[in-house]
């Protein structure tokens, strides 16, 4: 009996990450900018001021709680880097996004839980006042810095999580790749093909024949001249 090759195949025990690299930083990306869009708004409208009877001063995200403008940077900085880091600094970038997601989170809720603190130097810088900053109506913007901090952390953990999964591939793999196997299968056919070996043709034979010929006659002329004899 004549053995035959059996092929197995090994299965692949790497675990395929539900979450993707390139989801993962949309994901970020967009906690970023809900953030620094709510830095950018309206956060609280205070009334009824002694000083400023007829004025409604309004404080924005960065007036009130200014961290949230630092913190969605550091979000979208985070959000591009971890497009092209290895898997050490993955960890290190999921760390950094959770902990801005818990500063972002608690710069908010200081707000929320005290409109009234928060508005203060806001109506003390317009007013030249100390004084209270009477009534605060807050605005939607707040609970979308909440949001953010939310879906901020939750990248965070993603990061962690998943990031260990992602591979890096770096195209110079595929370029240095391509050259090597074109040089191989050249000169395989180079070895292989009977056409690739030069070998004198029946035609060039006579020509070598009657060169050599020439040559040895040549020699046998100089040795009967050397000799005194006249080779004609």
């Amino acid at each position: 009996m004549n053995p035959t090759n059996e092929t197995t195949s090994v299965p692949d025990t790497q675990p395929t990450p539900k979450i993707t690299r390139g989801r993962a930083v949309l994901v970020v990306l967009i906690a970023g900018a809900m953030a620094l869009l709510a830095s950018t708004q309206v956060w609280l409208v205070a009334t009824d001021i002694e000083a400023l009877p007829d004025t409604a001063v309004e404080s924005t995200g960065q007036q009130a709680a200014g961290a949230v403008t630092a913190m969605a940077l550091v979000a979208m900085a985070g959000g591009v880097a971890l497009s092209i880091a290895g898997r050490i600094a993955r960890v290190i970038i999921g760390v950094l996004l959770a902990a801005s997601a818990t500063l972002l989170a608690a710069s908010t809720l200081g707000v929320v839980m005290n409109p009234v603190n928060a508005a203060q130097p806001r109506v003390a810088e317009l007013s030249g006042l100390t004084d209270p900053a009477g009534q605060v109506t807050m605005t939607w913007a707040p609970w979308l810095a909440l949001l953010a901090s939310l879906l901020m952390l939750l990248a965070a953990v993603i990061v962690i999580i998943s990031g260990r999964h992602w591979q890096t591939t770096r195209k110079y793999d595929y370029d240095t790749a391509a050259p090597a196997e074109e040089d191989s299968e050249s000169d395989t056919d180079t070895v292989l093909r009977p056409e690739a070996v030069t070998t004198p043709s029946r035609q060039d034979r006579p020509d070598a024949a009657r060169r050599a010929q020439s040559r040895v006659e040549e020699i046998d002329a100089w040795d009967e001249l050397s000799q005194g004899k006249d080779p004609t």
